[in-house]
């Protein structure tokens, strides 16, 4: 959940800030969205607070009476035991690209100037606890896309070897836009791979008996399955929708197997008399719906129970929190056990293959 770390207790944050009215907004901003908050008021205080309570995340302001943010950062880094390791996102009124860079060597893991939008820090804080999580994946400093290298320690930015002057905050959009890039080429592979699976056991199978990748047809990870069947020569099916960013089907659902809707009510409805199983991997409102409309059917049994997969645990865990409905009493504990969460294309077809004794 948001604000939750590996032991469904609220994440423990620490702000070191000297304007106590900005740590009063700050704090009641964070709590709200399920965070624990402490504050302290001057470098000396909120250093002993570091060590006395073990913090998950530190939100450092630079300008500090007596002892400033950098020296209070390089002390922390100082500190014996995991207090050395604590998370510091700082924050200052300066804009010194020299102090970013000092605060980045003495080993903060993020930097926001203020004045800030809330939801900005609200963001920051949960990537730099993400990355901070046992078993995340190893950040990248250079992420690179064709001639554009981005170097996130050092905050300059590349184009065919030659630099490209960026403010700061156009820099942190930039990082922002290209990692949501990289996660999605992964999803895009893993889609692709679970449509070469499902196509690849289809083909093995008399045609009445075969299962065949069905998508909405657009971009992205749905292009991707179809793309997975071709890659197998197997046909797919595409129920496109007239959309204003999403005018065309994607070239690799089969030509006689493609078809385009204007409501989506009715786009729904033939998901769902074909449906021998639903793989959900990330997406916005329209996935919502599709999700909820299965799993509603499915519940009041207006449907046959299929396999209902959601794909991608990192995602759904933090969008969804189902078990709150089973605790007021909305849905029935049973419910839960209507969809399951899979990070691995071969975990999602085994799912559906349990399911149908395959």
């Amino acid at each position: 959940m948001p604000g939750m770390n590996d032991a469904d207790m609220p994440s423990r944050l620490l702000m070191i800030e000297d304007d106590a009215r900005l740590a009063s907004m700050v704090g009641e901003y964070l709590e709200q969205a399920g965070f624990a908050f402490a504050h302290q008021g001057d470098g000396a205080s909120g250093l002993a607070a570091v060590q006395e309570s073990a913090p998950d995340l530190v939100i450092l302001d630079l300008m500090l009476p007596g002892m400033d943010g950098l020296e209070v950062c390089r002390r922390i880094r100082s500190l014996p035991g995991a207090a050395a390791s604590v998370p510091v996102l700082m924050l200052t009124a300066k804009g010194d690209a020299m102090d970013r860079i000092i605060g980045l060597e003495l080993g903060a893991d993020d930097y926001l100037p203020k004045p800030f939008e809330p939801r900005e820090l609200l963001a920051r804080i949960r990537a730099v606890l993400r990355r901070q999580s046992p078993g995340a994946a190893p950040t990248q400093p250079v992420l690179r896309f064709g001639s554009l290298e981005i170097d996130r320690d050092a905050r300059t930015v590349t184009v065919a070897g030659k630099p490209a002057e960026l403010t700061s905050y156009q820099f942190d959009l930039l990082v922002t836009l290209a990692e949501r890039a990289v996660r999605t080429s992964r999803y895009y592979e893993q889609s692709r791979e679970f449509g070469r699976l499902v196509a690849r056991y289809g083909l093995t199978q008399p045609p009445g008996e075969r299962f065949y990748i069905c998508t909405g047809g657009g971009p992205g990870v749905m292009e991707a399955a179809n793309r997975g069947a071709h890659d197998m020569g197997a046909p797919s099916v595409g129920l496109n929708i007239t959309l204003p960013h999403e005018q065309s089907t994607n070239p690799y659902v089969s030509p006689h197997l493609a078809f385009k809707f204007h409501y989506f009510a009715l786009r729904k409805m033939h998901f769902m008399m074909r449906a021998k199983a639903l793989v959900a991997f990330p997406g916005g409102f329209g996935t919502l719906d599709e999700l909820f409309e299965v799993l509603t059917l499915v519940q009041t049994r207006k449907a046959q129970p299929v396999p209902i997969i959601l794909f991608g645990s990192d995602y759904w865990s933090r969008l969804l929190h189902l078990d709150v409905l089973a605790e007021e009493g909305a849905i029935s504990p049973e419910d839960l056990e209507l969809f399951c969460t899979v990070d691995d294309p071969q975990e999602a077809w085994n799912q559906i293959r349990r399911f149908y004794n395959l």
